[in-house]
């Protein structure tokens, strides 16, 4: 959805508070009128007509939704806001799409700080992250698991290892995979392969034979391998 079509959205979402909020003081203006006229009390005002005291409970079944998704909706986005100016107060670079979600994430020269772990496990819509330099512990993998949408990720000179790598291949959306400057020993050719939806693998600078990487090319017809 591109953000015109939010933005759209946005100001259709905020008609309809708009007409549905007037729509209901009018009929709690009327009801008002009938409880009065019902005490024998005189109205300051009179209407012209009266309506069905039932109208006010439906109309407040129609605003609740309305206004609900709209306090929803903002306050998603401030939270993902202020995420985004904390992580880039540390020098992460983070990206949102039109609805206001997190989809990618660079940790630049900051690295895998403790707030930047503690902000992947809310992640869910996160599409990209670039972890290349970090210290990646075993806690850390695990968190990279939960978020199922990845498609790239770069773990280029970080300390993962072979079994790691074999955890990846829980995560059924990625595609890009970068491990360029990691000791990856001598199984790690064949725990690569088992990463069979990738359509990207960089293996630059790392200790894998021409052997071994001949082998990945035929077990991943599919995926390109930057060498």
């Amino acid at each position: 959805m591109s953000e015109g079509a939010g933005a759209g959205q946005a100001d259709s979402l905020a008609e309809r508070v708009m007409i549905a909020s007037h729509s209901m003081r009018h009929a709690t203006e009327r009801w008002n009128f009938r409880k009065l006229m019902e005490r024998g009390m005189k109205p300051a005002v009179e209407l012209p007509d009266e309506r069905d005291t039932s109208l006010v409970h439906r109309l407040v079944a129609q605003v609740l939704p309305v206004l609900i998704a709209v306090l929803f909706i903002a306050g998603c986005r401030s939270e993902a806001d202020r995420l985004v100016d904390q992580l880039r107060q540390q020098k992460v670079i983070a990206r949102q799409n039109s609805a206001g979600d997190i989809i990618e994430i660079d940790a630049g020269e900051a690295g895998l700080t403790p707030e930047l772990r503690l902000a992947l496990k809310g992640l869910r819509e996160l599409r990209s992250l670039h972890l290349s330099g970090s210290e990646i512990e075993a806690a850390d993998l695990t968190v990279i698991l939960t978020l199922q949408r990845l498609e790239t990720l770069d773990l280029s000179y970080t300390n993962v290892t072979s079994k790691g790598l074999v955890m990846l291949a829980r995560l059924p959306s990625l595609r890009s995979l970068a491990v360029n400057g990691v000791r990856l020993g001598d199984s790690s050719g064949t725990v690569l392969s088992q990463l069979a939806g990738l359509r990207t693998l960089s293996v630059m600078e790392t200790d894998l034979s021409d052997e071994q990487i001949s082998e990945l090319e035929r077990r991943l017809p599919a995926c390109l391998i930057v060498r």
